[in-house]
């Protein structure tokens, strides 16, 4: 994982940083890490306190997910579980806490039928690389 920013570490799993998929003033609001060949799906879900909502992802999960065929909040809420991550000072002090999907405040996910849109060449370029490994 050359060039990798490590994000979270989560149950032994270094998460990093793949692709951030929506960001407000450059800051990453829902972005993609990967970790031991599994995909995770972070949602920035209270900007000021630093708290995340982390999902583990399929493949196919990814592919919908970046294609727009499937809401971005419905990606989150077809796990059975979350991790609810307040981030510390370091990694290593982040409060990572393993809980049920049916107990996530479904006030801080995004609305409805929102969709992830590719707007940058940048973003295509991911996208297209993606396919190419999920084809293979």
């Amino acid at each position: 994982m050359v060039n990798k920013e490590l994000c979270f570490i989560i149950e032994n799993v270094k998460l990093y940083l793949e692709q951030v998929l929506v960001d407000y003033d450059g800051f990453p609001v829902f972005f993609l890490c990967r970790g031991k060949n599994q995909y995770y799906a972070i949602l920035n879900a209270e900007m000021s306190s630093l708290h995340y909502y982390i999902v583990k992802l399929s493949t196919s999960d990814v592919y919908s997910l970046l294609h727009g065929k499937i809401p971005i909040r419905n990606i989150i809420l077809k796990q059975k579980t979350y991790w609810d991550v307040i981030s510390g000072d370091e990694i290593s002090q982040d409060i990572v806490t393993k809980k049920d999907i049916d107990s996530i405040d479904t006030s801080l996910l995004p609305e409805e039928n929102a969709c992830f849109h590719v707007l940058t060449t940048q973003m295509r370029s991911f996208v297209q690389e993606f396919d190419n490994a999920f084809s293979e």
